[in-house]
């Protein structure tokens, strides 16, 4: 398996590409031993069940604490699949129409952070046509280096607003890329776009 993780400030400046090609010759594939692939389909079988199951959590969005901020711990250090330079704080939002979730805290000396939105599933959401994520340079900020995140279904004119398009409920994520303290949690708060807006 090979993980690829490129960090950009402006989109625009996304022209990384990667490939992966044969150096030798190809040889013509194994038969098909009964043993092997009836431990692997064993092996299929186990995953499939597994993988069920967390999707089945997902549905009712499982144990996530509504409306507010965590340390991912079990991501943290290098495991999954994670950098072990990432420091990892976890959110899931639970809105109804017209309420905006209200993500502050204080921005940590960092190598990079951003922010990104997913749906239950830990997919990400629609970044190709709405915003649904931020990388620091483009969070605003007050004086003291303090953000204010707003997660809404529509914009409701203030900055740093990221769009959860609507679902009712989903997930976010703060990376902090090799800071060199510990992040602040954040705090989060639910309030009326109206409100907001005003």
């Amino acid at each position: 398996m090979v993980w690829v993780r490129q960090f950009y400030d402006d989109p625009a400046a996304m022209d990384g590409d990667c490939s992966i090609v044969r150096l030798d010759s190809q040889s013509p594939p194994a038969f098909i031993e009964a043993e092997r692939f009836a431990r692997r389909l064993a092996n299929m079988g186990a995953t499939l069940g597994q993988a069920s199951k967390v999707l089945a959590r997902g549905v009712d969005g499982g144990p996530e604490v509504r409306n507010a901020v965590r340390e991912w711990s079990e991501m943290q250090g290098g495991a999954v699949y994670t950098e072990p330079g990432i420091h990892y704080q976890r959110g899931a939002w639970d809105l109804k129409p017209g309420e905006a979730l209200v993500i502050e805290g204080q921005v940590a000396p960092a190598r990079a952070w951003s922010v990104l939105l997913y749906s239950r599933f830990l997919n990400s959401l629609d970044y190709r046509n709405r915003p649904v994520s931020l990388t620091g340079p483009r969070v605003t900020t007050d004086a003291d280096g303090r953000f204010r995140l707003v997660l809404a279904a529509e914009h409701p004119g203030v900055p740093n607003w990221l769009d959860t398009e609507g679902r009712p409920f989903g997930l976010f994520v703060i990376r902090w890329l090799q800071p060199t303290e510990t992040p602040m949690l954040p705090t989060a708060k639910v309030v009326s776009v109206a409100e907001l807006k005003a």
